[in-house]
C-alpha cells in the first residue's frame, strides 16, 4: 500500500500559534527592556550578583541589553528582521535561562533582575520554568512554515 505523505500541518506550522508566540514574546522583551532602561544602576546591580562578568562588561551589559529587548520586542511584534530578531531572541533567551539555572546551581540567593527591580523575581525553579516556557513558544518562529503577518515581507518581498 502506497501511502503519501500527510499534508496536514503539524501543531508547530501554524500561522496563529507564530503570531500568539511572537506577540507575548515580542511584548515580554518590550516589557523587560523597558523597565531595565529607566534603571540601569539597578540593571548593572543585578548583573554584578551573577557574579558572570567583570564590572566593565557588566556595565557594557546593562546598557545594551535593555535597548536590544526593547528592538527585539519590536522586531518579533512587526516581523521587521524577523530572521535576525528571531535568532537574538532565541540567544537572549537561552542565555537568561543558563545564567539563572547556574546562579541556582551556585546556591546564589539573588532576584534574577529580568523585568528590572519592578518586577523582582527570585532565582530558582519558576524562573526557570518561566524562561524555558519562553524558549518553547520560540518552536513555532522556527518551525511555521507558513509565516503570518510579517513587515519585512512588505518592505523587502522576502
Amino acid at each position: 500500500m502506497n501511502e503519501t505523505p500527510s499534508t496536514s500541518p503539524g501543531l508547530l506550522d501554524r500561522p496563529w500559534l507564530e503570531w500568539i508566540s511572537r506577540l507575548l514574546l515580542g511584548g515580554v522583551l518590550l516589557t523587560a527592556g523597558s523597565l531595565k532602561a529607566f534603571d540601569m544602576p539597578a540593571m548593572a546591580d543585578s548583573l554584578m550578583n551573577y557574579d558572570l562578568f567583570p564590572l566593565a562588561v557588566v556595565n557594557l551589559i546593562a546598557i545594551v541589553l535593555p535597548l536590544l529587548e526593547i528592538l527585539l520586542g519590536v522586531g518579533l511584534i512587526a516581523g521587521l528582521f524577523y530572521r535576525g530578531s528571531r535568532l537574538l531572541a532565541s540567544v537572549v533567551f537561552a542565555m537568561f535561562l543558563f545564567s539563572i539555572a547556574y546562579a541556582v546551581a551556585r546556591g546564589l540567593d539573588i532576584d534574577c533582575g529580568c523585568f528590572g527591580t519592578a518586577k523582582a523575581m527570585h532565582v530558582g525553579a519558576l524562573a526557570i520554568l518561566r524562561n524555558t516556557f519562553f524558549l518553547v513558544c520560540l518552536l513555532p518562529l522556527w518551525f511555521n512554515r507558513r509565516p503570518a503577518w510579517r513587515l519585512d515581507r512588505l518592505l523587502f518581498k522576502a
